[in-house]
């Protein structure tokens, strides 16, 4: 399994590693560098085009895969539009929790 942690700005250079990891037969799953929004249900955003490069460069490796999605960096925003309250620590839940 790779794990990749790359920053946003370094999303596509997961390419060579996939690349790489295609031609090993000891690796079989791909953790991508998604640990923000779900890439998969958002639709039509071009900050998800470097995301959605790697995750079809990923199935065409025909690697494994999990995508982590734990949302967006809240803590730097302090609005409660978001559900998050920091003071007491608590934060509502979307979906289905699934």
């Amino acid at each position: 399994t790779i794990v990749s942690a790359l920053g946003f700005e370094n999303l596509l250079d997961q390419l060579k590693v996939i690349e790489a990891a295609k031609k090993v037969k000891s690796i079989k799953r791909f953790i991508p560098s998604e640990y923000g929004y779900d890439i998969i249900s958002i639709k039509d955003d071009p900050l998800m085009i470097p995301s959605k490069m790697v995750l079809e460069s990923i199935k065409e490796a025909e690697l494994d895969y999990t995508i982590i999605c734990c949302g967006g960096f809240y803590e730097f925003l302090t609005s409660e539009m978001f559900g998050l309250n920091l003071e007491k620590g608590e934060a509502d839940l979307t979906g289905t929790g699934d």
